[in-house]
């Protein structure tokens, strides 16, 4: 007897840590930003705007029951335009935090009455129809059902909804995120994220006071109406201090360098888009002669002797070889500035690889090693030794060339 009341007095205290473990779960998490809650945050990051005025960092910002304190300065909920966050709706329930109504008590379900008796099955023929089955008797109907009492009126549905100036704190501690906040009386609160609304702001900032007159237009990234508005009454009566230049003036140049590096390569690929044709084209044409060339005054140049004395076609053939180097070479060149560019391939020549970065450079160096090699070949053209450098010089840009295509035929 003893051992049986010690398990139900066990079972009974399991219960009651089961029953109150359920209740302590089933409270609003105050970490949502409830009414209970008390929240700060630091932060050196962002730029932040109240009633016009320019708020220096670092920002300390608390969230208290009924205020926001802002650097020591308390904020209540009448102070700004919450409008937007109280359409959201809030509340402390886990699907709307409305009053829960009792349903309506259920009625008595009538009984069924008897049900009939199935008379006999019909005998089968052959694969004969079996004879008819007995008819049942009426099912008993049921009573009618209770109406149920109107449901609980919840919030929106999902977790806990934070309450306007719960909300509102939020969006200021994206400061974090370098963002700009403004904050005005009455009015709505804007959010501005980097690389984007709140560059255009700095920048229209910067420009307002640097040239100080009124014909400066507000940036269209803006908007229209009361964000227009706002932007234009912070630029005209706007004080800044050093540190809000210094660091405005950073970003906004940081975000211009990489503005124009983006620029630079949207413009290469089109340019790559708009040569690839004709490059193209003119680089087969050459090839396809310049490997018929090469083969027709390949056994002339390397069995004349030394002692003989050249003849004006092999002149010629000399000149039309570095024809096709001169053309071949500034195909190269093009290819090679533009692949840079995009990114398509890497310059493994120690001498261009430095020089790469540099178009200009890289244009200058080229030519004028291109050039001074093509008036040497040229000048010493009858001399055999000259015309088999020209010979092998022209197979070399050829097959480069003919590399060119191929690379250029696997990215169509």
């Amino acid at each position: 007897m003893a051992k049986s009341q010690s398990l139900n007095q066990l079972v009974v205290a399991i219960a009651c840590c089961l029953f109150f473990s359920g209740e302590l779960l089933a409270q609003p998490d105050d970490s949502f930003g409830g009414p209970a809650s008390k929240s700060s945050l630091t932060t050196d990051s962002g730029y932040l705007f109240v009633n016009g005025e320019y708020v220096s960092p670092p920002y300390q910002l608390e969230l208290g029951k009924d205020v926001i304190v802002i650097n020591g300065t308390e904020y209540s909920q009448s102070d700004f335009d919450l409008s937007e966050y109280e359409n959201r709706g809030w509340g402390a329930g886990r699907r709307g935090g409305g009053i829960d109504w009792p349903r309506g008590d259920v009625g008595p379900r009538g009984d069924g009455g008897p049900r009939g008796d199935v008379g006999p099955r019909g005998d089968g023929g052959l694969r004969g129809d079996g004879g008819l089955r007995g008819d049942g008797g009426l099912r008993g109907d049921g009573g009618p059902r209770g109406d149920g009492g109107p449901r609980g009126g919840g919030g929106p549905r999902g977790g806990f909804q934070a309450s306007p100036l719960t909300s509102l704190y939020r969006d200021i501690g994206k400061l974090k995120q370098n963002c700009v906040v403004i904050l005005t009386s009455n009015q709505r609160r804007i959010v501005m994220y980097p690389n984007s609304r709140a560059d255009d702001f700095l920048e229209y900032l910067l420009v307002k006071l640097a040239d100080g007159g009124d014909e400066i237009e507000v940036p269209s990234s803006a908007g229209v109406g009361a964000d227009r508005e706002i932007w234009r009454h912070i630029a005209s009566q706007f004080q800044p201090t050093e540190e809000f230049l210094c660091r405005a003036q950073k970003q906004v140049d940081e975000l211009n360098e990489a503005r124009l590096i983006v620029d630079g390569e949207v413009a290469v690929h089109q340019l790559s888009r708009r040569l690839h044709y004709p490059l193209t084209m003119l680089a087969l044409i050459v090839v396809v002669f310049a490997v018929g060339h090469l083969m027709t005054i390949a056994q002339p140049t390397f069995t004349m002797d030394d002692a003989d004395q050249p003849t004006d076609k092999l002149t010629g053939n000399a000149i039309r070889s570095l024809s096709i180097i001169a053309i071949l070479s500034a195909v190269d060149l093009i290819w090679t500035m533009l692949a840079h560019q995009t990114g398509s391939m890497r310059e493994l020549n120690p001498i261009g690889s430095k020089l790469i970065a540099d178009p200009l450079q890289l244009l200058a160096f080229k030519m004028g090693v291109t050039s001074f090699a093509v008036a040497i070949l040229f000048l010493y053209r009858r001399l055999p030794l000259t015309r088999k450098a020209t010979w092998w010089c022209c197979l070399v840009l050829t097959l480069l060339t003919a590399r060119w295509l191929t690379f250029h035929s696997l990215l169509a």
